[in-house]
């Protein structure tokens, strides 16, 4: 039986230990590494890998990150680290950041917890198992959470003792439905023709694209091939009716030259410039793959819209804001300073055919 430990650092942080481990391929081209389910790294016809070791993940953390002087609380929740086996925490660092950084301008008096997992480690569904036991004595719960992280609060909410604590969710580009662009890590690249009904260019593109992940930390792991399209180990979509969802959905449309020129302006003015050039080359690939496939296309170029806002299957609040990326979604402070107060009126998208118009432009 494993023990609850309490460690103290800058901040109180409660932990579970976990002994997951993953193997990691090291890369002829750079000294970085890619997970591999079973051991066998894709032959792309020249050689990538030269060494392969045993990771280990690290604790799920409950970390006190603001200390409120009210009863309630803000639960932020990260979503998947694809720099997380190299201990850098990039992605985690920035998320933590902005959540902090929203949660002194909203002036709020509930604490600021953020919930650190494995994530490239360990199934949403363990995780947010280990969530609703280091949460258990938190009241009046607002969850925001960010792609990955919205599937580990919505296991969360499986707990009824968790659930009752909960008032608000705040999903933010949460792959509700999966991601079709996460089915390319469990097909064999050189069926990318037949399996998605694209042609050779497109296909060469993606193989390319996977080729290079090898070396810049898109990474095939427990973490992400779990995020395919339609997967039957997503949790289920359950309305509860003491809990409140809002849905928000990036999206991007990389063939106008106009919207693209506006997404890299507002990449800037939320500083997600490093992610958001990634992401948009991954929204014209997924423009490239959907044509005839509805569920590739729009998306925030790691999420499409209809996965984000979970349409026909989740009741609740929908937008879908033009020119965000998926990592500009967590990096617009006044956007989460909106969430911790309250404040965000989010304007109802119930139907497929998004056009920028009044009543679904956000920005």
């Amino acid at each position: 039986m494993r023990k609850l430990c309490i460690f103290f650092l800058t901040f109180p942080i409660l932990a579970f230990p976990v002994k997951a481990n993953l193997t990691v391929c090291h890369s002829t081209w750079l000294d970085v590494g890619r997970f591999i389910g079973d051991g066998t790294p894709v032959d792309f016809g020249f050689a990538v890998f030269k060494s392969t070791e045993t990771i280990q993940a690290s604790d799920d953390t409950l970390i006190l990150a603001g200390k409120g002087s009210s009863d309630c609380t803000i639960l932020a929740i990260h979503g998947l680290d694809p720099f997380e086996y190299q201990s850098k925490d990039i992605y985690f660092n920035e998320f933590k950041s902005s959540m902090i950084e929203a949660w002194k301008e909203s002036g709020s008096m509930c604490s600021l917890y953020i919930f650190k997992y494995p994530s490239l480690f360990e199934s949403y569904w363990d995780s947010g198992k280990k969530l609703a036991k280091l949460a258990a004595n938190l009241k009046n719960i607002k969850i925001i959470a960010h792609s990955k992280g919205g599937l580990v609060a919505r296991c969360a909410l499986e707990n009824a003792k968790f659930r009752r604590n909960v008032k608000d969710v705040y999903f933010l580009g949460v792959p509700h439905f999966g991601s079709p662009l996460a089915d390319a890590l469990i097909v064999d690249p050189h069926n990318f023709e037949k399996t998605f009904h694209i042609d050779r260019v497109t296909a060469d593109a993606m193989r390319i694209t996977l080729a290079m992940s090898y070396t810049i930390g898109y990474i095939s792991s427990v973490g992400s091939r779990e995020l395919s399209w339609m997967n039957k180990r997503l949790p289920p979509l359950r309305n509860y009716p003491s809990v409140k969802y809002h849905m928000i959905a990036g999206m991007l449309t990389p063939n106008d030259i106009d919207s693209s020129l506006k997404a890299i302006q507002i990449s800037f003015d939320k500083r997600a410039v490093v992610f958001s050039w990634q992401l948009m080359y991954m929204a014209a690939l997924s423009d490239m793959i959907g044509k005839g496939r509805d569920e590739f296309s729009p998306s925030d170029g790691m999420v499409p819209v209809v996965s984000a806002l979970a349409l026909g299957k989740l009741k609740g609040e929908k937008l879908v804001i033009y020119g965000y990326t998926h990592a500009t979604l967590y990096k617009d402070i006044q956007l989460l300073r909106e969430m911790i107060n309250g404040s965000l009126k989010l304007p109802m998208v119930e139907a497929m055919g998004f056009e920028p118009t009044a009543s679904t432009l956000r920005r």
